[in-house]
């Protein structure tokens, strides 16, 4: 038994008599028990402050040109040039970052007031058990 589990509704903690063999999707989740996992993805604040970083500095350079000599070719130019100073910084920021949460849920029969709330949650999700 690598884990202690504990029911997040209820405080319950998994009987030794439930736990099972290493199982490589589950691992040791105990037998009857219910892993929920939400998982969530948003962009990394110092990506974004980068990407604010480079357009500012491509209107600055921009502004700097004459309105009578700009064009694409002057744009595109700016750009790489501008990329280029922030590539390295770039690279090694993450464009995103991720955030897991798991809770687990004892076996059902265990406390009526488990069975109540996992189908609360269920509804309020909109999930139908199988």
């Amino acid at each position: 038994m690598s884990d202690e589990y504990i029911c997040n509704l209820s405080g319950i903690r998994a009987k030794e008599d439930e736990y099972a063999e290493f199982d490589e999707d589950l691992g040791d989740l105990p037998l009857g028990w219910k892993e929920i996992t939400i998982k969530e993805r948003n962009y990394n604040p110092e990506w974004v402050v980068i990407q604010t970083i480079k357009e500012q500095s491509f209107n600055e350079a921009l502004n700097s040109v004459s309105k009578e000599q700009r064009n694409e070719d002057v744009e595109l130019f700016l750009r790489v040039q501008i990329a280029s100073q922030y590539a390295s910084l770039e690279q090694m920021t993450p464009k995103y970052i991720y955030e897991t949460k798991t809770a687990y849920i004892a076996p059902l029969e265990r406390d009526k007031q488990i069975e109540e709330t996992y189908s609360e949650i269920l509804k309020t999700l909109d999930l139908e058990e199988e």
